[in-house]
């Protein structure tokens, strides 16, 4: 009796765990899942060298693409990805606009984007 009473509590507790991990996984973190995103794709371009920026933009700190950086532009707006410049860029159909641009030889992955988004 004394043992099943152990594994039912045992049992309970891995399910909780288990359950904390997935949601935890679930949850999208700026520096553990987006800027590496970033940073291999992006911050050639939109990073800490001011002389090879382009568009006054930085995506390598998450305060300037949440709240914009020398343009004042916000790249990202947290609970609205569509309406984001960086979400309508990188998946834009017009080759003008898609980040990274193709001669950048690097496009995002679909689960790129997801994480992005």
């Amino acid at each position: 009796m004394r043992s099943q009473h152990y594994v039912r509590i045992a049992s309970a507790i891995v399910l909780v765990l288990t359950v904390d991990t997935i949601v935890q996984a679930a949850e999208t973190d700026y520096q553990r899942d987006v800027l590496p995103i970033l940073a291999e794709h992006c911050t050639a371009r939109h990073g800490l060298d001011q002389a090879s920026r382009e568009a006054d933009l930085r995506l390598d700190l998450q305060n300037a693409v949440l709240k914009g950086d020398e343009s004042g532009v916000a790249a990202i707006l947290s609970g609205k990805p569509e309406d984001s410049e960086l979400w309508k860029r990188i998946t834009s159909a017009d080759s003008d606009l898609l980040m990274p641009p193709a001669h950048h030889n690097r496009p995002l992955r679909r689960k790129h984007i997801e994480t992005i988004r």
